[in-house]
């Protein structure tokens, strides 16, 4: 029935989908931003950030922050168990915990792509993409200083197309001794220097997407211990509390406002194809 499902959505036709708000916890100013690019078919349907069970993220987040994936660790894939400390499995959490758990460590979460036309769940699919104000996020919460991009060259390289203006405003810079972000930097980015006050990091993350098969989960996550988790940007004053962008979890989107704006995208396809 899997192979089935699989043909089917391989056989359907492409969809416009909306992503996810924002998540910012109160309880701690935010100084990084995972930044994903857009929730797959099983993530839409769960109403969760990186919801599918092989993605790496929260196996990733988990080992590194001290728990354990509670809604999948039955399904936890043969690769990622053996990698998983043992003292995280004694601290299961649901989906609604893990939010709780990263926000509470100074993690916010968001895509890059608010909406985009697609068939299937591959980020290689995408069509179509209107972004998320990233900039505006970090504008409203300034203690953001570092971007990590979770699925890697694809979320970074939507980031480019849609982030002009801001790669050349000398508020983004790349820390010392990261040797994979440079390689997709535009030649026109104008960086800032690193560790100036307001400036924002860029870091391209190994992928966690499990189609990023050709990197192992132990590489994956001795990565993300580096260069996101094992230390956090210089934030500012953890007293600092900016203007409430969103304290929800992921909600679901607004179906009247996307069959709409599917409507909308058809009849622009017509009128194309007329």
């Amino acid at each position: 029935s899997s192979i089935l499902g699989s043909l089917s959505l391989m056989r359907a036709e492409p969809r416009l989908t909306t992503s996810f708000d924002a998540i910012v916890s109160l309880r701690r100013t935010p100084h990084t931003l995972v930044v994903g690019t857009h929730p797959s078919i099983m993530s839409l349907q769960a109403v969760e950030y990186f919801g599918h069970h092989c993605n790496a993220f929260w196996w990733i987040a988990g080992a590194c922050l001290g728990f354990a994936r509670g809604q999948h660790v039955e399904k936890c894939p043969s690769n990622i168990r053996p990698h998983i400390p043992e003292h995280s499995w004694s601290q299961p959490l649901s989906y609604q915990e893990q939010v709780t758990r990263l926000g509470e460590h100074g993690y916010a979460l968001w895509d890059v792509a608010r909406r985009v036309t697609r068939k299937g769940s591959l980020d290689a699919d995408i069509k179509n993409e209107v972004g998320n104000d990233l900039r505006g996020l970090c504008s409203q919460y300034p203690s953001i200083r570092r971007l990590c991009f979770a699925t890697g060259q694809s979320s970074f390289k939507i980031f480019i197309t849609l982030n002009q203006e801001w790669l050349k405003s000398g508020d983004l810079t790349v820390a010392p001794g990261d040797q994979l972000t440079p390689k997709f930097l535009p030649t026109e980015a104008k960086l800032g220097a690193f560790g100036h006050p307001g400036t924002v990091q860029l870091c391209v993350m190994e992928s966690v997407s499990p189609a990023h098969a050709k990197v192992s989960f132990p590489a994956k996550l001795k990565y993300w211990r580096e260069w996101c988790f094992d230390q956090a940007p210089i934030a500012l004053d953890e007293c600092h509390q900016p203007t409430l962008v969103n304290e929800q979890p992921a909600s679901r989107p607004n179906n009247k406002k996307i069959k709409a704006e599917e409507r909308a995208e058809r009849a622009g396809t017509r009128a194309r194809r007329l």
